[in-house]
């Protein structure tokens, strides 16, 4: 009876480690295809901005709220105010 449990739960494990591997391709899938896109762009820098807390917050919820990434919230400022 003990090997049966154990083929039982060594047959779960590996239906799981299949669930999982298929998550992780998927993400790794997505990761690449963000990583191709960024490549593509190739005049674009990357920068370091320093903001206050609450300078961060506006930012990160005028973001969310208008589906843009971070980046492309403050091209749009400096677009509009520089």
């Amino acid at each position: 009876m003990d090997k049966r449990r154990t083929g039982e739960s060594l047959k779960d494990l590996l239906k799981q480690h299949k669930e999982i591997s298929s998550k992780e391709l998927k993400k790794q899938r997505v990761k690449k295809l963000k990583r191709q896109d960024a490549k593509a762009s190739t005049d674009k820098r990357k920068h370091t901005l320093y903001l206050s807390s609450e300078q961060s917050k506006k930012l990160r919820i005028y973001a969310a709220a208008n589906d843009m990434q971070l980046s492309e919230v403050i091209e749009k400022l400096i677009n509009e105010n520089l």
